[in-house]
């Protein structure tokens, strides 16, 4: 009886060093893949960031504060469009030109600035919003 508990005591103990090594294995894969995924640092965020303020500051004034208030100030169309007293489609419809200018212009300092050119808008959208 005692050579079988000593047995039983010591494939206990083995299946327990086997299960914590497994742990231990566990934790460590899982911290190399989150490593792994960090995103690194993209250093020229600053200056894309640059480059949309100014593009932003060469657009009309209507259409740079319609983009900050729905962007910046997170505001609904619908409460642009009560605050302006324009039905909320025109106001959709003025800032899905004002993206696309921005996007277009984006894109133009991209191709100046030698690198890839970023997707333009469809030709043909028209230079005002109003």
């Amino acid at each position: 009886m005692q050579a079988w508990l000593a047995t039983l005591m010591r494939n206990i103990f083995l299946s327990q060093r086997r299960r914590d090594g497994l742990a231990v294995r566990h934790a460590r894969q899982v911290a190399m893949q989150e490593r792994r995924s960090e995103a690194p640092a993209r250093q020229d965020a600053h200056i894309y960031i640059g480059q949309m303020w100014s593009a932003m500051h060469r657009m009309k004034d209507h259409e740079r504060n319609l983009l900050s208030a729905i962007a910046l100030e997170g505001m609904e169309l619908e409460q642009l469009s009560q605050r302006h007293g324009l039905p909320t489609g025109t106001i959709k419809s003025r800032a899905a030109r004002a993206r696309a200018k921005l996007r277009l212009a984006l894109g133009e300092q991209a191709a100046t600035a030698g690198r890839a050119k970023r997707p333009q808008a469809a030709s043909g959208v028209p230079g005002g919003i109003e």
